[in-house]
């Protein structure tokens, strides 16, 4: 799955709760969200981020900031771990961070759903 959407929309939340509806259908091995962010994504060893990816399995796999994921090893990891069905995976960014990583990583992404995650407003909030 792709989230779509700025900080505060709730996208982590959302995952959080998806992991535990997916845990309950018997659908996951794990009730868990492991999150892969921009330090590890950023750091020069690569390890760390197949590590994570590596704990992730069976639960759900929340990769925040997908745009930082580069580099041939750690995308045919996340791949790896797609292929396998035991782990969801959530990529999440803003629309111009989702549409670079879709731009560059089209084969990976092809065929994932995207939910888009709207900001609210104040007066929305209020009215709701």
């Amino acid at each position: 799955l792709m989230f779509e959407g700025s900080a505060g929309t709730g996208k982590k939340t959302s995952a959080i709760a998806l992991a535990c509806m997916l845990y309950d259908l018997h659908l996951l091995q794990k009730n868990t969200v492991t999150c892969l962010g921009s330090s590890q994504l950023k750091a020069d060893d690569k390890r760390i981020a197949e590590e994570i990816m590596q704990e992730a399995r069976g639960g759900v796999l929340y990769i925040d900031e997908v745009h930082l994921l580069s580099g041939y090893r750690a995308v045919t990891a996340v791949k790896s771990i797609i292929d396998d069905n035991k782990t969801l995976v959530i990529f999440t960014g803003t629309k111009s961070e989702m549409d670079e990583f879709k731009e560059s990583n089209k084969e990976l992404v092809r065929g994932i759903d995207t939910l888009k995650f709207d900001s609210w407003q104040t007066t929305k909030c209020i009215l709701f």
